[in-house]
């Protein structure tokens, strides 16, 4: 009877570390995952608003972070990658280009 009253809460601690085992690796994946998303969500954001500036402007935003020339004005606040808490900036051109400041992979939307 001692050993089955022994056995049963190494049994169940067994159970635990092996659910364990298998639950924080996917965890850390959602939250990668999770990560990836919200960084193309806001490049997303930015890029309207590089259009909605296009459009009342005819011309694109000039470059520098986007809080510099967005915030309030387009953008409701200064978004940062999820991953770092880094701002993204724009670099100048014809299209712009907004990127990821982390360098991610993965953490960016296709250029049309």
């Amino acid at each position: 009877m001692a050993t089955v009253v022994i056995a049963c809460p190494v049994v169940f601690l067994g159970a635990i570390v092996f659910a364990l085992a298998i639950l924080i690796p996917t965890q850390n994946s959602v939250r990668r995952d999770a990560q990836r998303r919200t960084c193309q969500a806001n490049q997303r954001t930015i890029d309207g608003a590089i259009q909605v500036y296009n459009a009342q402007y005819d011309a694109f935003p000039p470059g520098g972070e986007v809080g510099d020339i967005f915030v309030p004005w387009l953008i409701r606040r200064n978004p940062t990658c999820p991953t770092s808490g880094k701002t993204y900036t724009i670099v100048p051109g014809s299209p712009p280009i907004v990127t990821c400041p982390t360098n991610v992979s993965g953490h960016s939307i296709p250029v049309y």
